[in-house]
């Protein structure tokens, strides 16, 4: 599912940095990221966090119905030889 599907979920997680004070060396000052660029870092990760959570509780339900359905027909057999 995350290489055909959510191709996003495969990116590496990258935690939120704080904030870097402007520091002088050399006389010139330290530029950090732009308010923008944080912020389209920001809605990369969240659409990263979203992927990799979707492709992983798709595969559960993959995996997870069959076994619910396998089990809920056996106990309606049971119940139908009870009954």
């Amino acid at each position: 599912l995350k290489l055909t599907i959510f191709k996003k979920a495969e990116t590496p997680v990258v935690y939120p940095q704080p904030k870097r004070v402007p520091l002088e060396k050399d006389g010139e000052e330290f530029v950090g990221p732009s308010e923008e660029e944080l912020r389209k870092s920001e809605e990369a990760q969240l659409s990263r966090e979203r992927h990799r959570t979707a492709s992983s509780s798709l595969a559960m339900i993959i995996v997870g119905l069959p076994i619910f359905l396998y089990h809920w027909s056996i106990i309606q057999k049971e119940t139908r030889k009870e009954g």
